[in-house]
C-alpha cells in the first residue's frame, strides 16, 4: 500500500511531496474476529475524537488501517534555515 501527499504551487520552490509504503488491512464492521472488531472500533473512536461533527453519526464502513514500513519525501528547494 502506498499512501501519496502533494503539494502543488504555481510557484515551483513550493512543490513538494510526501509518501508513506506500508502494509494494509481492511477492519471490516461486525468482523467474525474480536480483535479486528476492536481495532475498527478504536480506529473509529479515535476519528470521532478528532472531528465531533461525526459524534452523533460515527462511519459505518470499513476502516483500512495502514502500518508505515517507508517515509520518503522530496522538495523542490531546501527550506531555509530559521
Amino acid at each position: 500500500m502506498c499512501l501519496l501527499v502533494d503539494a502543488y504551487d504555481e510557484d515551483w520552490d513550493h512543490l513538494w511531496w510526501v509518501r508513506a509504503d506500508g502494509e494494509a488491512r481492511v477492519l471490516p464492521p461486525g468482523a467474525a474476529d474480536a480483535a479486528v472488531r476492536q481495532a475498527r472500533e478504536t480506529a473509529v473512536a479515535l476519528l470521532c475524537a478528532k472531528h465531533p461533527q461525526y459524534g452523533p453519526c460515527p462511519p459505518a464502513g470499513p476502516v483500512i488501517d495502514v502500518t508505515v514500513l517507508r517515509w520518503t519525501g522530496w522538495q523542490a528547494r531546501a527550506a531555509r534555515p530559521s
